[in-house]
């Protein structure tokens, strides 16, 4: 999720979910240290009541406690430490999922942050194991549950640490690529069970192969039977962030309190959308945003309503029949179910939504009207205007920039 879960993209999903946890990408340690502005612009975020983790990569001590001590006034809900990135970059050097190797100085990490973090929780993200690297023939060794065990006693043990988040996934440290990590590695959630029985102090929650409404069912179904205390969900995100509507719907959900919808702001969809929007369009105009990053949640929205107006359009030519969406079907092809109860009127609100917020948001950055992507007329079998939409995204974020978040995307849907 590195680049995508900016504030930004956390502002519209917060409108979506108001309920739902909230993680920033990983932030290194010596990035937030190299000077106050950067610091400042990379911690920002809207402090509500919206709970926020900040996720955090290093593994020196003394900067990570550093980094505790300064992320205090921001008002973040959690500190973590991420244990779990395998990428070259980050868990092949001395940091992210190279940690499990060494579980007694990440012990130390946690508790410097702990004692730095002046009562803010702390937590571990991890992956079931970690191996260095695949076979010959590109398969991996299977994880066994012994190593994970020992690690989560060792950096719990003195109780700077309540709460382990859990990539249901081995990590391959060398020679299998950050999206290889995500696909290749088989996914062991049954580990993950086993370590709630076996912990039962900690809350436990589980990452990894949740790629749509229906496979959120069923993994909330298998965690309550485990005693698992959460459910963490990336990719699908930014395949289909909109369906984080119908995830604050489900029975499930822990509700901070008050009536969630009126908490956060919106009655429908589009109103999450254009409340975005407003906010977003505004930090444009004080300076305080960039119009690219301000766009490009988005760019995601506006590609989940293409697939959505495709896949209509498709299902229209062929007279298919809806019944897939009570069986489940559908979460594999990227429509999953997040949205199959959206009629033309609700899609075309969404649509026009999109457009008039991304025009709002790029008038602010230039200082005049830009009129390309505004949007006209209802519903009514009006075709929704994804070329205009698509034109401004390009002129405003870069044809280079556009492209790689549908890319990113794509490869999301694959994951």
């Amino acid at each position: 999720m590195q680049c995508y879960t900016n504030r930004h993209l956390r502002d519209l999903l917060g409108r979506l979910s108001p309920d739902a946890v909230l993680w920033t990408e990983m932030e290194k340690a010596t990035d937030l240290l190299a000077g106050e502005d950067a610091r400042r612009r990379r911690l920002r975020h809207e402090q509500s009541s919206r709970p926020v983790v900040l996720q955090l990569g290093g593994s020196d001590p003394t900067q990570l406690a550093e980094v505790a001590r300064l992320a205090r006034p921001f008002g973040y809900s959690e500190l973590n430490l991420n244990c779990g990135c395998p990428s070259i970059e980050a868990g092949g050097a001395d940091f992210g999922a190279a940690l499990m190797r060494r579980p007694d100085e990440t012990r130390v990490l946690l508790e410097r942050l702990a004692d730095a973090a002046g009562g803010t929780p702390v937590s571990v993200k991890c992956r079931v194991g970690t191996h260095e690297r695949a076979a010959a023939d590109g398969s991996v060794p299977a994880a066994s549950y012994e190593p994970l065990a020992e690690f989560v006693h060792e950096v719990t043990r003195t109780g700077a640490v309540e709460h382990v988040a859990v990539h249901a996934r081995a990590a391959i440290l060398a020679g299998l690529s950050p999206t290889a990590n995500r696909r290749v590695p088989p996914l062991r959630p049954e580990l993950v069970h086993r370590l709630a029985a076996d912990f039962p102090s900690l809350r436990i929650t589980v990452n990894g192969g949740i790629d749509g409404m229906h496979g959120l069912r069923t993994a909330a179904t298998a965690a309550g039977a485990a005693g698992l205390d959460g459910l963490m969900c990336g990719r699908w995100v930014l395949r289909r962030p909109l369906d984080l509507w119908a995830v604050q719907s489900e029975p499930w959900v822990h509700r901070s309190g008050g009536a969630a919808r009126e908490a956060g702001g919106a009655a429908t969809r589009a109103d999450a959308v254009r409340g975005y929007a407003r906010q977003a369009a505004a930090e444009v105009a004080r300076s305080e945003a960039a119009v690219p990053e301000a766009l490009a949640p988005l760019v995601l929205v506006a590609e989940q309503l293409h697939d959505e107006w495709r896949a209509a359009e498709e299902d229209e030519d062929e007279d298919e029949d809806e019944d897939e969406d009570e069986e489940g079907g559908g979460d594999g092809d990227g429509r999953g179910d997040g949205l199959a109860r959206l009629d033309e009127d609700e899609l075309h609100e969404l649509v026009h939504a999109v457009c008039d917020g991304a025009a709002a948001i790029a008038d602010r950055g230039r200082g005049g009207v830009e009129q390309s992507a505004r949007a006209g007329g209802g519903g009514g079998g009006d075709a929704p205007p994804f070329r205009a939409l698509d034109k401004l995204f390009k002129q405003r974020l870069g044809t280079k920039v556009r492209n790689k978040l549908v890319r990113n995307r794509a490869e999301a849907l694959a994951t």
